[in-house]
């Protein structure tokens, strides 16, 4: 039985959201650390017009934000790939 593969999209970024919130939530300094340069973190501190407080650099968030965007594309071009009839 097939399935819309908008499903699995919706269903992905909700985990990734729940899965971000719940790592929020762990009290190491290393988790907090990492936060700041979670998406949306690092898009507030990247646009923010004064700087965020505990959040990163813009250069960081910038460097985040540009990882985050080049992981997403490779493991999109790699399931393309593999799915693609």
């Amino acid at each position: 039985m097939d399935r819309p593969h908008g499903t699995g999209v919706v269903r992905a970024l909700l985990g990734s959201a729940a899965a971000l919130t719940l790592l929020g939530m762990l009290p190491y300094d290393v988790v907090r650390d990492a936060m700041k340069y979670a998406p949306t973190k690092a898009s507030t501190a990247l646009t923010s017009a004064r700087p965020v407080a505990e959040g990163a650099s813009p250069g960081g968030a910038l460097l985040a934000l540009a990882l985050t965007a080049a992981v997403t594309l490779v493991l999109a071009s790699a399931l393309l790939k593999r799915r693609d009839v």
